[in-house]
């Protein structure tokens, strides 16, 4: 990316990617369903804001069609297992 996005996308980007495993491991912590639930929850937001971001780089052309398919490929798996994750804590 553009050096001057260095502070501005770049650093949202990574905010939102931190985020994904740090509420997955706090939900995993906590002891109520409901608790676990919601930081899954949390965990997914934050990986649809990446998705979302990952989308406005390649809107502003400072990544490939190529790199934004590859991302979306991961961020799909990944959504999935939140999603399944979430459905074992629920059922428990």
């Amino acid at each position: 990316m553009p050096s001057e996005e260095k502070y501005a996308l770049c650093q949202q980007m990574n905010r939102a990617a931190v985020s994904i495993p740090s509420n997955i491991a706090e939900g995993y912590s906590r002891f109520s369903t409901k608790e676990k639930i919601h930081f899954m929850n949390m965990a997914y937001g934050s990986l649809m804001e990446l998705t979302c971001q990952y989308e406005i780089a390649k809107d502003l052309n400072y990544i490939t069609q190529d790199q934004l398919d590859q991302y979306i490929n991961k961020a799909k798996n990944l959504a999935v297992k939140i999603s399944n994750f979430r459905k074992a804590i629920a059922e428990r």
